[in-house]
């Protein structure tokens, strides 16, 4: 048996964790919404803030027309990050076969577990009693099943702080009903193909041949078939040597308005790639890959990326490869609406690696170093560079 544990509105509910003042508001976390004139999206909106109609990825400016007197945050990934790990920690009380599914969820394999901690829906609630405990008060959902897939939607049945439980051979019983869009791959282009040939329900796709469904879906279509029917085979992918499931960072910024000169965003790419280089120095990590992430005014996304012989991690360095990914990118005469940069290939170096860096490479991180503890007394905006200072509102 599998759980998959997704925690409620975490964003959210951090903020309103630690800002006990937020509690019972529509909290929602994104970008800045400017009187309903911003751009950017909304990263995760709070219970109270759904209720308006307001929820992940919509667009800042429509969520602020929808709820005008909501309280709009910047995402603080730090503070989120620091969340995830003692969310993870709780999960490591009950099993280490653990398989993180990203900052906000992860999956845990309970087989065996009923004689340390009694029958599944005993194992459920620990779950999110160790997870309310371990966090200081936030709260999950719980969706147990034997496969990974029909565990996920489980979770998402009873939101906030639900617990689900599919038993073996009832899962074609408890998916038959749902929309065809909650499986896992089913996305707006072949939900739209699937709703057009009058498949709405889950039952609908579980009734079809695997010959009429691969037609309809493509390669993906039998897989899905499969889950339809009950038939969930995905298991739990964990190392248990594993003590850090992080493999990439990434910081992106909307611009307010699109913009066209090669000055501002290279003072953003500075301001992203000294963000990035901090949370490296936090983990102790060091990048091989850097992404380079353009979207320009008419809304296309493009990416560029270099990789590196030896991992990275000082804030020269990834800003240097970013713009010239940048640089060998052409705009077509496009402003540029989001620019963000993408960290992979993390890797722990071990301090002989010094030795390897040129002489200007060590003094840069010495003084990165001086900066964190500065930051870290006095607050972020107790010191910054020269340069991001000329961004002003642009950055």
């Amino acid at each position: 048996m599998i759980a998959h544990v997704d925690m409620d509105a975490f964003f959210a509910s951090v903020e309103q964790l630690e800002c006990p003042e937020l509690r019972g508001k529509p909290v929602i976390i994104g970008a800045d919404p400017d009187q309903g004139r911003g751009r950017g999206v909304v990263s995760t909106a709070s219970y109270e803030a759904r209720q308006y109609g307001v929820h992940s990825a919509m667009p800042i400016s429509q969520a602020y027309k929808k709820c005008p007197n909501g309280v709009f945050l910047h995402p603080d990934m730090e503070k989120y990050c620091n969340y995830s790990r003692k969310f993870l920690h709780a999960l490591a009380n009950i099993s280490p076969r653990i398989e993180s599914a990203g900052i906000d969820e992860a999956y845990v394999d309970i087989s065996g577990l009923s004689a340390l901690f009694g029958d599944t829906r005993k194992i459920g609630s620990r779950i999110i009693e160790s997870v309310h405990a371990e966090t200081g008060g936030l709260s999950c959902s719980v969706g147990i099943a034997a496969g990974k897939y029909t565990a996920k939607i489980a979770s998402d049945f009873k939101k906030p702080g639900g617990l689900t439980i599919i038993d073996p051979g009832q899962e074609a019983g408890f998916l038959a009903p749902l929309h065809v869009r909650k499986l896992s791959g089913i996305g707006p282009k072949s939900g739209a193909i699937l709703e057009n040939l009058g498949i709405i329900r889950i039952g609908q796709i579980a009734a079809l041949t695997q010959s009429d469904v691969l037609d309809i879906l493509g390669k993906s279509g039998p897989d899905l078939w499969q889950i339809a029917n009950g038939c969930d085979g995905s298991t739990v992918v964990y190392t248990a040597e594993e003590k850090d499931p992080r493999k990439s960072m990434s910081s992106e910024h909307t611009f307010g308005v699109d913009c066209g000169d090669d000055g501002v965003v290279a003072g953003v790419l500075l301001k992203i790639s000294e963000d990035l280089s901090r949370g490296l120095r936090k983990e102790a990590l060091f990048a091989k890959t850097v992404t380079l992430k353009i979207r320009l005014s008419g809304f296309e996304t493009f990416t560029r990326n270099k990789t590196h012989e030896k991992a990275i991690q000082n804030t020269g360095e990834i800003r240097s490869s970013a713009l010239a990914l940048f640089h060998s990118f052409d705009t077509g005469r496009k402003a540029i609406r989001l620019l963000g940069i993408s960290l992979s290939g993390l890797v722990s170096a071990p301090s002989a690696q010094l030795s390897f860096f040129h002489d200007d490479t060590v003094k840069e991180r010495a003084v990165e170093k001086a900066i964190d503890k500065i930051k870290q007394k006095f607050g972020k905006a107790s010191i910054t560079r020269a340069a991001l200072l000329e961004l002003g509102d642009s950055g």
